[in-house]
């Protein structure tokens, strides 16, 4: 038997965002100090498991672990602890939002204040060559509420996409909020590409990273075929929030609904997962999320956590093989907030491989099941967004050369583990993959480019939920 497969096992891209210094003046409450606690006294839960315990020497030395974070699902049915919502929408009003988009998403706005309680808070921003604060945040009480239905009728559209400026707006209106028992949210609409102030999509990450740390969230909608999904996914990320998309705009008012009953469950926010390693291990992919690095120590947030919630990511690192011997990953950290208080756990022991000189100890240390749910779960999910992303830039042979390489890298693999449903997934899920890419690129130019704007956008939402899958 070959080396071969282990050289493949986890080569998947990082995702990394570039950040650049932006001044912005947030005046917010201080935070409460951190505390440790216990696994046993805490709300979240975690389990970390290396999917294979051995890694070939003079390999590539990838090796993928996977870490489920659970929630105490008791929390939610407890209602005299629900937390209040403050809710701050960020609007496009620029000129492609003229006619049903706009129409549907301020008639979804109306009927969410009929949704809101009391003790929930609305605030209005819309954009487009700049921002306009239409409502602070406000009480939903019988009077605030027609007033705010009056605000939301006499939003006008017109001009360009100065994102930006609506972030700001929106983030000065949240940061003045001093309750820390508050669940604080944003949700940005787009449906066109920023032009307008700061275009920059590593700045305007920037904007939403500058609050972190203080329980606010960040959701993102994108409407339509004519956003960048790239930069719509980027700000939910740094936000800790989810990203939507929206082809069709009839959808706006389920979609705000689902995310003001997500909100009221929230458990934990500023949920970080942090591991300290040697100088000569580095994570390569995070589920696509964003990864930091400082002073040795990685970095992953991985958004807001519901009440009953199960969710698995799979991290893939990069060791050293060039001897033989214990490879130490160090150990796992989870940091979250939950009713004003940082928490601080330990999950589970120390990680540590060993590097081994026989192909055939790597692969009896390979734990089938959770490798099977990392391919399902984990890697053709990172195929379908980056597929998206060649239709996106017009280049099928791409896009066809990326499915083949999936193919051969997973049949080869799984020839020795012999999983069921990676094999299903290899003979039938990547020829419908084949089949979406080559009925993109079929028909006229005219018809082939509004295909490739949807086709894009749905494979690469596809992707996204289908990686971050909360169970």
């Amino acid at each position: 038997m070959k080396a071969k497969p282990f050289l493949l096992i986890a080569g998947l891209i990082g995702i990394t965002a570039v950040a650049i210094v932006l001044a912005t003046k947030m005046d917010a409450a201080p935070l409460a100090p951190a505390k440790s606690w216990s696994s046993k006294d805490s709300v979240l839960h975690g389990d970390v498991r290396l999917i294979q315990k051995k890694v070939l020497k003079e390999s590539d030395g990838t090796v993928a672990v996977a870490v489920t974070l659970k929630s105490d699902p008791t929390e939610s049915l407890d209602q005299k602890i629900r937390r209040p919502v403050d809710l701050t929408i960020i609007l496009d009003r620029s000129g492609s939002m003229q006619g049903e988009k706009i129409n549907y998403a301020l008639n979804a706005l109306q009927q969410l204040i009929g949704d809101l309680d009391e003790t929930d808070r609305l605030a209005l921003v819309s954009y487009s060559n700049g921002a306009t604060v239409h409502s602070g945040l406000t009480a939903m009480t019988p009077d605030t509420r027609r007033r705010m239905a009056a605000t939301i009728s006499n939003v006008q559209v017109g001009g360009g996409t100065n994102l930006g400026a609506g972030l700001l707006a929106g983030i000065d209106l949240m940061v003045r909020s001093e309750d820390i028992l508050t669940v604080r949210h944003l949700l940005v609409i787009s449906d066109g590409l920023v032009n307008q102030g700061l275009t920059d999509p590593s700045g305007l990450g920037q904007i939403v990273a500058d609050i972190g740390n203080r329980s606010i969230s960040v959701g993102t909608v994108g409407v339509g075929r004519d956003f960048n999904e790239q930069l719509m996914t980027l700000l939910a990320d740094r936000g800790q929030g989810r990203y939507y998309y929206l082809e069709n705009p009839a959808a706006f008012a389920g979609l705000f609904k689902e995310e003001y009953r997500s909100l009221r469950s929230i458990l934990a926010t500023d949920v970080s997962l942090s591991i300290k390693t040697g100088r000569d291990i580095s994570l390569i992919d995070a589920a696509g999320y964003p990864v930091k690095v400082k002073d040795g120590t990685i970095q992953i947030q991985p958004g807001i956590i519901k009440a009953g919630d199960t969710r698995t990511l799979y991290l893939t690192f990069k060791v050293p093989t060039h001897k033989i011997g214990t490879i130490s990953l160090g150990q796992m950290m989870l940091s979250y907030r939950y009713k004003g208080n940082t928490h601080n756990i330990s999950l589970g022991p120390k990680l540590s491989l060993a590097c081994v000189a026989d192909p055939k100890d790597v692969w009896a240390s390979i734990e089938k099941n959770s490798w099977t749910q990392k391919v399902l779960e984990n890697d053709y999910n990172q195929l379908k967004k980056e597929v998206a992303m060649d239709i996106a830039q017009g280049d099928e042979d791409r896009a066809m050369e990326r499915i083949e390489s999936y193919r051969n890298r997973q049949a080869e693999l799984n020839a020795v583990i012999g999983s069921k449903e990676v094999e299903a997934n290899i003979e039938h899920d990547l020829k419908d993959l084949n089949r979406k890419v080559s009925e993109t690129f079929t028909g006229a130019p005219k018809q082939v480019h509004l295909k490739q704007k949807s086709v894009s956008k749905s494979l690469h939402y596809d992707g996204y939920r289908g990686q971050r899958s909360v169970k």
